[in-house]
């Protein structure tokens, strides 16, 4: 009896331990963190899982893909054509062929100018603090959030706060609906020709909506204060960062998953905490249908951290250090 008593013991002391080395860890990682010099540039690469890869064991750097010339945090890749969608330092869409390197500068026909409609004044919360006012997004001239679909021929973009798809086939543009943009956090992702979700500002926050061709908006979320989010692969489920601060100087990120009651997305009936601290760097991905992988970047001297994340247990392994600046992840 003694000796299960004493081995108790001694398993609720290495739990202990465990998370004081951890909080430990983390401590003096930001303290490091916001003491770097910025200045220092690292080399731009995207990490590449091939599909079905086993990610329980360490990440094998060669597989990294460098990509300089990238200037957002979101790259998105094609198995048909093994190449990926990005926006170069110039502003530019580029689609780069893995396997013989070939770039191809995607030119987009000018957008039409939409007609002003009359804006609510909009009170400066932490979140259009930290990501600006719908009048200051209108005004940004940029391709943000940059992917190959829904159609065959086609890729899509935001563009001034609206969801566009472009047919490079036909030069046509439509537009879809209104929709956040950004150079690192993912903020769309199609499920079909027809169905999206979107992350939509309202007012003072933004939220995921269901997107439906010809009906109306379906809300997914209930908690207003979404900050970016990632579909799975078997679309039952969504795992989204968001913002939560008890001040206008603190803003804290914790990632959430929130279970869909069918692929279609009518009914959240699960919100959960997964423990995550994502401050770094937003850079999300699905690699199965269990795991996620995402980055705490580094800068200066301090090493990128990549993290497998279970999903159905919420526990997280670091699979890979590295000195370079990761742009994003690609499953081939």
């Amino acid at each position: 009896m003694k000796r299960v008593i004493w081995i108790g013991i001694l398993l609720i002391r290495a739990v202990y331990y465990h998370e004081i080395m951890y909080f430990a860890e983390e401590t003096q990682y930001y303290k490091l963190y916001y003491s770097e010099d910025e200045s220092i540039e690292r080399e731009k690469i995207v990490l590449c899982f091939e599909e079905g890869m086993e990610v329980e064991s360490r990440y094998n750097e060669e597989k990294n893909i460098i990509l300089n010339d990238s200037s957002q945090y979101f790259i998105d890749y094609k198995k048909e054509t093994d190449s990926i969608l990005y926006v170069n330092n110039e502003g530019e869409v580029v689609e780069k062929y893995l396997e013989t390197g070939r770039e191809e500068r995607i030119e987009i026909p000018q957008i039409p100018q939409r007609i002003k409609r009359e804006e609510k004044e909009e009170r400066r919360s932490f979140y259009a603090q930290k990501y600006g006012t719908m009048e200051e997004v209108r005004k940004d001239p940029s391709y943000y959030n940059v992917q190959y679909g829904p159609g065959e021929k086609e890729i899509s973009f935001v563009y001034k706060g609206i969801l566009y798809t472009y047919n490079r086939e036909k030069k046509e543009i439509e537009e879809i609906t209104e929709c956040e943009g950004s150079d690192y956090r993912n903020t769309y992702q199609w499920i079909n020709k027809d169905e999206a979700y979107i992350l939509c500002r309202d007012e003072d926050w933004a939220t995921i909506y269901l997107w439906r061709r010809g009906n109306k908006e379906t809300k997914v979320t209930e908690n207003d204060n979404i900050d970016s989010f990632q579909v799975s692969r078997d679309v039952n489920q969504i795992l989204c960062n968001r913002l939560f601060s008890k001040s206008m100087d603190s803003i804290i990120i914790t990632t959430v998953k929130i279970v869909l009651a069918d692929a279609m997305g009518k009914e959240r009936v699960e919100l959960e905490e997964l423990g995550v601290e994502n401050k770094v760097n937003y850079v999300l991905k699905h690699v199965s249908d269990q795991y996620i992988i995402y980055i705490k970047q580094g800068k200066g001297k301090i090493k990128s951290k990549v993290y497998r994340l279970d999903l159905e247990t919420g526990k997280k392994k670091c699979i890979c250090w590295t000195d370079h600046e990761v742009m994003g992840i690609i499953v081939k």
